[in-house]
């Protein structure tokens, strides 16, 4: 009995070490935030010394210290080694600007390095070899701290090699036809400003002179001739800028007429982070651009990056970002803030593409396959990757605000969304977002009796399909035109099925949803299932004949269809 006494009051007493262990820290700590969740944390660091123990009393509050203070540590050291932090770097933001500047004043000799800093944010960029020259400062001054984070890893995004095969269409030089814009467009974008937050844009003759304004906080290592150093990562900005606001008939940007302010932010390896990437966005807010393109990615969710994206959105700017080309069911950062306009890619079939990042929060999709983009020294090539689709959205934006003056570049990038093609899924879904881009139906939404009626898109979830039930494919039909479609029938062939469907009158800009049966073990048996829909509108003709039909394919790779390829907008498709 005695025994069992002794251990639950020792138990009791752990409870109680414990318990205020966690109050004191909390005391402590107060006001120090770690950044947000990164994905995937792993300390994968040198081993950090620990601050001299204190010396050892009857007191309680001693003897908690040690394990607090290794605790801490360890918790901080984590969160500055996780997946994409740089290593030995932390952002330190201050609460008021006293702090911030009497920390400016002592780093050095604390033995920390500042490697850069903003005072709008009251942020500094910290080189460190020892943490605890950091930590001992903390507990020096922690009232002025307000928090601790991460310096990420922000890059260039490459196309992975091993991804899921499909048949997938480029675009070359039809990219903009294909969106629509056609005729006369070369005052598109004039007296707008696109930032491009990237390598650096480079002469090219498809800008004109004095087109481009540059800034350079790239920090770049500059050869001993003065050329920087490259590894093939320099041209990426230029193909970007291209896009959005080049003005040359073999590699004509959606806004030719714009503005471009070039903000070097990476190096000639095609890498730069958090900070820079912050600084970049609120130094392009400043400078007065209205469209601030991120064809750069990142898995590290920066805080410091989230308040330079308000600041610009409370400025009335907008921030465009690339989705991401590692084919993850989460998008990349900044892409993934909700206040930044996200963009996916998609081929000439209006297909996803494979390495095209989806997730919850993506806006529009847009060409991102081998389209035609300015390269260093007068040439040009095909670029692919969201990089690519991005700058066709900002370059929309622009577009719009020159044709509508006195339209905000919020308010243009709600026009895109809102006469975007509806694609995959009904409604928004994470592989297209609000839609396709297609600037063409935003310049004629005011002309009237346009009729233009589309198979929009094929989707099945094979992945999600109730216990017996039939497996349906939901058909798409939208009217994309500015008059009510009256009359329409909708005929569809399969392997071994054919249906139609009379269509009720469709307003402008309604989507409907027809379902057609599939037939698993016949798919299963031949290894694919083809079907085909097509469209007929009683007289009157079509504005865009080539979308009234739409063939596509599912592929049964075995009898258990892999869940990571099923649900998706079926869609090797022609017309």
């Amino acid at each position: 009995m005695d025994e069992k006494r002794t251990t639950m009051w020792a138990g009791l007493a752990g409870l109680i070490v414990l318990g205020l262990t966690l109050f004191l820290a909390d005391r402590m700590f107060k006001g120090l935030r770690f950044d947000r969740e990164s994905t995937g944390l792993g300390p994968n660091g040198d081993s950090l010394a620990m601050p001299p123990h204190p010396q050892k009393s009857a007191s309680p509050s001693n003897e908690i210290a040690v394990p607090f203070t290794n605790l801490l540590l360890d918790l901080l050291k984590a969160k500055l080694e996780g997946l994409g932090a740089i290593p030995n770097e932390v952002l330190v933001r201050f609460r008021d600007d006293d702090g911030y500047r009497a920390f400016l004043a002592r780093a050095n000799s604390l033995g920390l390095k500042v490697l850069d800093s903003m005072d709008g944010l009251r942020a500094v960029r910290v080189g460190y070899s020892n943490l605890n020259d950091l930590y001992n400062d903390y507990l020096a001054n922690r009232d002025d701290y307000g928090e601790v984070g991460a310096n990420y890893q922000v890059n260039i995004p490459g196309i992975p090699e091993n991804r899921q095969a499909q048949i997938e269409i480029p675009f070359g030089a039809g990219a903009l036809g294909w969106l629509g814009i056609n005729g006369d467009t070369s005052l598109w974008g004039d007296g707008i400003t696109i930032a491009i937050l990237d390598s650096g844009v480079q002469p090219h003759a498809t800008f004109a002179e004095n087109r481009v304004r540059s800034i350079d906080f790239s920090g770049s290592v500059e050869a001993s001739d003065g050329a920087a150093v490259s590894d093939g990562e320099e041209g990426h900005g230029t193909a970007v800028a291209s896009i959005a606001a080049g003005d040359n008939p073999n590699a004509q940007g959606v806004a030719p007429a714009a503005d471009i302010l070039s903000i070097k932010i990476t190096g000639a390896d095609g890498m730069s982070d958090s900070f820079t990437l912050a600084k970049a966005i609120i130094e392009a807010v400043d400078q007065g651009a209205d469209v601030i393109n991120v064809s750069l990615g990142s898995y590290g969710d920066s805080s410091l990056v989230r308040d330079a994206v308000a600041y610009a959105t409370a400025a009335g700017k907008v921030v465009v970002a690339a989705a991401g080309n590692d084919t993850y069911s989460d998008l990349a950062f900044p892409a993934r803030y909700e206040d930044v306009i996200s963009v996916g890619a998609v081929d000439a079939e209006g297909q996803q593409l494979s390495f095209s990042n989806s997730g919850e929060g993506l806006d529009l999709t847009a060409p991102g396959l081998d389209v035609v983009a300015a390269w260093p020294g007068d040439l040009l090539i095909n670029f692919s990757g969201t990089s690519a689709s991005a700058p066709f959205v900002s370059g929309s934006i622009a577009a719009l605000m020159s044709i509508y003056p006195g339209t905000t570049a919020i308010e243009a990038a709600q026009m895109l969304a809102t006469y975007s093609n509806e694609a995959g899924a009904l409604g928004a879904d994470p592989a297209f977002g609000q839609g396709i881009l297609d600037v063409g139906r935003v310049v004629q939404n005011d002309t009237p009796g346009i009729t233009d009626v589309a198979v929009a898109s094929h989707y099945v979830d094979l992945a999600n399909i109730p216990e017996d039930e039939l497996p349906m494919v939901d058909i798409l039909i939208e009217n994309r035109g500015t008059t009510i479609v009256n009359g329409a029938t909708l005929k569809v062939d399969s392997d071994n099925n054919s249906r139609s469907y009379a269509l009720p009158a469709l307003d402008p800009g309604e989507v409907i949803v027809r379902q057609f049966p599939i037939d698993l073990r016949l798919g299963e048996t031949q290894g694919d299932l083809t079907f085909s829909s097509e469209l007929s509108l009683p007289g009157g003709q079509d504005f865009t004949p080539s979308d009234n039909a739409r063939t596509s394919v599912i592929l049964f790779n075995d009898p258990a269809t892999d869940a990571a390829s099923a649900e998706a907008s079926v869609g090797v498709s022609g017309s």
